[in-house]
């Protein structure tokens, strides 16, 4: 069995674990009708994405693998690189709030994922400073999640 399917089992397992313990969610508003979709929506729908992809996964990877999951130490270096960006993100968003660490954060890990290409130094700013702003107005405006500002603005 290839390692895409093993993956894909894998991911099609969580994402029934994930559905099943989305049930478990207590409601957090009893006042709207006695139903409260907003707690329960979320976790669901990325079940069933999850579910959706596992079994894309699963159908086309029919064929043997070709190379390795984790393509070497490089890879494996450049993963661990950005799991570190995003422990650095979380000390981050206590200093200098979501703005400011989100930019900073996106901005290395575009340039870790890069994979040694050539990037624009605008470019990489533009995606930085655009994923903030939609990411921004999505949790503040729309859903009106207040974000950290930091302790160094606050």
């Amino acid at each position: 069995m290839n390692q895409d399917r093993i993956f894909s089992i894998v991911t099609i397992l969580f994402s029934i674990f994930m559905f099943v313990e989305t049930g478990k969610i207590k409601a957090t508003f009893t006042n709207v009708g006695g139903s409260d979709p907003g707690s329960k929506v979320f976790p669901y729908a990325i079940a069933v994405l999850l579910f959706i992809c596992g079994i894309g996964k699963f159908i086309r990877s029919n064929k043997p693998d070709e190379k390795p999951f984790m393509g070497g130490k490089v890879s494996f270096l450049r993963s661990m690189a950005c799991i570190a960006v995003l422990g650095i993100y979380v000390v981050l968003l206590k200093l200098v709030g979501f703005l400011i660490g989100t930019v900073a954060a996106s901005a290395a890990l575009v340039l870790i994922m890069a994979k040694g290409k050539k990037l624009d130094w605008w470019r990489v700013a533009l995606f930085s400073v655009g994923l903030t702003a939609v990411l921004y107005v999505g949790f503040q405006v729309v859903l009106k999640i207040q974000l950290p500002a930091g302790m160094l603005f606050s």
